[in-house]
């Protein structure tokens, strides 16, 4: 099994406890024990992953520019 995520969700002990719980599940629910399984955890950046039409990356600049846009906004209204 490969578990891809952004690499800041990707980290040892996040996934020594996910593993475990991975795991755990699998025996529990199909009877696959855990010595039959190989779980892979791959960080992937945020040019590479993307949902609903847009890459994280994209969502990331479109909250900046939105942060930006309205701290602009209120610096120019504290001016006025």
């Amino acid at each position: 099994m490969t578990i891809t995520a952004l690499p800041s969700q990707i980290q040892p002990t996040t996934n020594k406890r996910n593993a475990v719980m991975m795991q755990t599940f699998m025996a529990d629910s199909l009877g696959v024990t855990p010595e039959r399984g190989v779980i892979r955890f791959v960080g992937i950046a945020e040019e590479y992953l993307a949902t609903n039409g847009n890459t994280v990356l994209g969502e990331i600049e479109n909250l900046s520019k939105d942060s930006g846009e309205d701290g602009a906004n209120g610096a120019q209204r504290s001016g006025t």
